[in-house]
């Protein structure tokens, strides 16, 4: 697994089948969040990912504007993945949202910051949570 996260490329597309069931199986493996997410996880959701030898070990999931889940496996976080999935997701949507969890908090609030000059950012509290709203600035 020692590649460098700059040479790993983020595939779309493909076998939707095939890619919810390696996605459902990395998740498998993972905390109880990721295997309970394992079972939500479904053809109508669109997906970017990082595979390397045959596995999927990183990826990002939305419906239309929405993110519903960013993963990476443990043993290959904090090495800049997510940061490379977010990145490639923000680059197509102008406009998006998502939840964020305690534990995920930490990375999100890092991504704001980094993006503080191309985003607007907002903050809900709703009943199923905290909601970041996302929009990209006019820049003129």
């Amino acid at each position: 697994m020692g590649q460098n996260s700059s040479k790993i490329t983020i595939k779309t597309g493909g076998d939707k089948k095939k890619i919810v069931d390696s996605i459902k199986r990395s998740l498998n493996r993972g905390s109880r969040n990721d295997r309970a997410y394992s079972q939500y996880v479904n053809e109508t959701q669109d997906f970017a990912y990082i595979q390397i030898h045959g596995r999927i070990l990183a990826f990002i999931s939305w419906k239309g504007d929405f993110i519903e889940y960013l993963f990476v496996q443990k043993k290959i976080r904090r090495k800049g993945y997510a940061t490379k999935l977010f990145d490639f997701y923000k680059n197509k949507h102008f406009t998006f949202s998502l939840y964020v969890t305690r534990k995920s908090k930490p990375f999100w609030n890092r991504m704001r910051e980094k993006n503080r000059e191309t985003y607007n950012v907002s903050l809900l509290s709703e009943p199923m949570g905290d909601k970041m709203i996302w929009r990209r600035k006019l820049i003129l």
